[in-house]
């Protein structure tokens, strides 16, 4: 059998692959027992973190026991990677430089410029092969590296492995060795014509195999390279999989009433685009280079981390959110290491980095779009009794109300003609639409009381609400009745006064709110009524807030310089919270309750308010409502004063 003879050149890159995996073996060789003894030193410390932070009072002091111990371990890992940079091998000396290798049946032997080595099979005790490398392993961390770039055609790393195990395989263990130095290098004689063996080509592993080793990566088992290649059926049979499971799990975490809607598959497509751009970003920063088909493989296993990171945040207590992310870096970290370094043969800590900053951005900007990669949402919970049973009794009591209306709004209206004023005065009026849900009355009740203390609105207020629980209450809610509210408060308005208008109800996609209650047939009053309206009454100055489904229809009829404008979604989206169950809608809460007592001005309670409720809506899983606003510059100028 001829030898095996090739020359390369060694580079500080081969020495790294080497100490890379050095550093593995303890963790692959030995029995099960000792290598799950070997990781309960680091099982113990993450109990302990996670038991302290549990143990600790109060959830500053746990995020401060979390941020700490996160920061030390970086600390650490940064400070030995500094310190391992020192210790590297010198030009010129016993590892870098041009080398010839020479394989055959007495054993592997080395020649450098002012040095020859020969190491006899005997002497070695196991030879490992990665994408990049082969590893002679002659102690527990001493070897010899060759790399695959330098190998004779049709030489692969893992072909070479083989071959060289078969030689070993060959050789009797009890071969002397002493005294064959001197006799030279001894290669068995070679038969005329005689030519290598023609190494088997390289099998394709199995879309299973493959699958198989995606789930040992994710469970941070080690990985052998010749099974992850990066098929095309293996990562779509991946990509199905992983999809199937995300569509079980989701629901799973609410108790709620599920329904499925197509509206959110650009989210999921969304991901796709994420997990393409990760498998680039691998595959190009990796040194050496990984093919993009593996780096697309191990981005889309990526995402089972992803789904289980995401469950446990839904289900754990808000308290352990910094713990749950500090969890997912590591875990991440570690599967991309491990991952990238059965595929390099090198610790891939650049690539690794600017992965973290591309998911990071990527999280970032999928917050601010509203993304939601999930084919279910959480069933409205609005009820509709417009074909409920009403009795007779109650249309007739209705109808008494309905002849009343006039002299109820005359009797509230009049007292405010007679109130002393001082210039600009704040107005309210607020109008709650659906009176078979109360939320809508409650929500128009709280932005009153706000608006009040807000802009000393307190005098000067009327509530228009259709509430079933006491219809005789307040004036009711009709379009004629808002009509000639406005048109009374705009006589008694003096030029720079300023109307604050609140409605709430539910809302309809052809851009109008719903007037609707016991004993009355229900109406809509659309955004072009309204413009109507407040142009008749001759109100220049107005804040106009809409809490209601398609509430952003409202935005293009009102807008003008004089003018803000608030709702609670957007002209095509639904908002939420609008259940009996509640006190308040999502943006009632989120707006009246949360942000307008606090915030500096009312573009920044409206930004408040915003963001919160697509806290809430992420978490829930619903589709973004996505809250819109228009403010006129005027307006916002002279808002600006009153608040001052």
């Amino acid at each position: 059998m001829e030898p095996i003879t090739f020359s390369t050149e060694l580079t500080v890159e081969d020495w790294q692959a080497l100490q890379f995996a050095a550093r593995q073996r303890p963790f692959k060789s030995g029995t099960r027992r000792s290598r799950l003894l070997s990781r309960l030193p680091a099982l113990g410390a993450a109990l302990l973190w996670v038991g302290v932070a549990l143990a600790l009072p109060g959830n500053d002091s746990r995020v401060a026991w979390v941020a700490g111990v996160f920061v030390g371990i970086l600390t650490i890992v940064l400070v030995t990677r500094l310190t391992l940079r020192g210790f590297r091998p010198q030009p010129g000396g016993s590892f870098l430089g041009p080398v010839r290798f020479s394989i055959d049946s007495a054993g592997v032997h080395s020649t450098r410029p002012h040095a020859e080595g020969v190491v006899r099979w005997p002497q070695i005790l196991t030879i490992d092969a990665t994408a990049t490398h082969v590893f002679v392993w002659i102690d527990m961390m001493t070897g010899y590296v060759i790399p695959g770039r330098s190998l004779p055609a049709p030489f692969t790393t893992d072909t070479l492995a083989a071959h060289m195990r078969a030689l070993k395989a060959a050789t009797p263990a009890d071969v002397a060795v002493a005294g064959e130095a001197a006799q030279g290098l001894a290669t068995d004689a070679a038969a005329p014509g005689a030519r290598l063996p023609a190494p088997a080509p390289r099998a394709q592993p199995t879309v299973w195999q493959e699958i198989v080793s995606v789930a040992r990566l994710v469970a941070l088992r080690a990985l052998h390279p010749a099974r992850f290649v990066g098929r095309d059926p293996s990562i779509f049979v991946l990509a199905a999989i992983l999809l199937a499971l995300w569509t079980v799990l989701d629901p799973l975490t609410s108790s709620d009433a599920l329904e499925i809607t197509w509206y959110s598959l650009p989210g999921l497509a969304w991901v796709a685009v994420g997990v393409m751009g990760l498998a680039w970003v691998l595959s190009r920063v990796s040194r050496p280079r990984i093919p993009y088909r593996q780096g697309l493989l191990l981005a889309t296993g990526a995402l089972a981390i992803a789904i289980c990171i995401a469950v446990v945040a839904r289900v754990v207590d808000d308290s352990w959110f910094y713990l749950v992310i500090a969890w997912a870096i590591l875990w991440g970290t570690a599967y991309l290491l491990r991952g990238l370094g059965a595929l390099t043969g090198l610790p891939q800590w650049r690539a690794i980095f600017v992965a973290a900053l591309g998911i990071f951005g990527f999280a970032m900007l999928s917050d601010a779009l509203y993304v939601n990669p999930s084919i279910w949402y959480y069933a409205d919970d609005d009820s509709n009794d417009d074909e409920s049973y009403v009795d007779a009794h109650t249309w007739q009591r209705m109808e008494e109300l309905q002849f009343t209306q006039q002299s109820r709004l005359d009797t509230a209206l009049a007292p405010m003609a007679a109130l002393p004023h001082t210039s600009p005065a704040s107005w309210f009026v607020g109008f709650a639409g659906y009176g078979e849900q109360h939320v809508f009355a409650d929500e128009i009740a709280l932005a009153a009381r706000e608006f009040a203390a807000r802009y000393d609105a307190y005098d000067r207020n009327i509530i228009l609400a259709n509430d079933r629980r006491d219809p005789a209450q307040l004036p009711l809610a009709s379009a004629p009745a808002l009509r000639y509210t406005l048109r009374r408060i705009g006589a008694m308005m003096r030029p720079d006064d300023v109307l604050f208008l609140a409605l709430s109800s539910h809302g309809s996609e052809d851009g109008s709110i719903s007037i609707s209650n016991e004993g009355r047939s229900p109406a809509d009053l659309s955004a072009i009524d309204l413009a109507a309206m407040l142009r008749e009454a001759k109100i220049p100055w107005k804040v106009v807030v809409v809490s209601a489904c398609y509430s952003g229809a409202f935005i293009d009829a009102l807008r003008d310089d004089r003018t803000i404008v608030l709702t609670a979604a957007a002209a095509d989206r639904t908002s939420f919270g609008c259940g009996d169950d509640r006190d308040l809608t999502y943006f009632g809460e989120a707006f009246y309750q949360d942000a307008i007592p606090g915030a500096p001005t009312l573009r920044a309670a409206f930004e408040q308010a915003r963001q919160e409720i697509a806290t809430w809506e992420k978490k829930e899983q619903y589709p973004a409502s996505d809250p819109q606003a228009f403010f006129g510059v005027a307006m916002e100028q002279k808002l600006a004063g009153m608040e001052k």
